[in-house]
């Protein structure tokens, strides 16, 4: 293996606690717990759940910040506060 792909893999195993990620101040504000409390890698998934049992998983990585409501509704991260706020 080459000493890029090495390395490549190497920061793709980096993780990342939830406290630190652009959806968590929005989440916790709203109510919601996080049931994810570390993602790895590059691109990751953090699920979170309110007292009714409500699911929103949010997704951040390379190139996208976004969110998607288990109801079907989503969008990107600019967008979750509004979402959180209608429901």
């Amino acid at each position: 293996m080459n000493d890029f792909q090495e390395r490549f893999n190497q920061a793709n195993k980096k993780e990342h606690p939830v406290e630190t990620q652009w959806h968590y101040p929005i989440m916790i504000a709203h109510g919601y717990k996080p049931l994810d409390l570390v993602g790895i890698g590059f691109v990751r998934a953090y699920r979170y759940q309110n007292e009714q049992g409500h699911i929103i998983t949010c997704r951040t990585g390379v190139n996208a910040d976004y969110w998607i409501d288990q109801s079907g509704a989503e969008g990107y991260g600019g967008t979750l506060k509004k979402h959180l706020e209608s429901l």
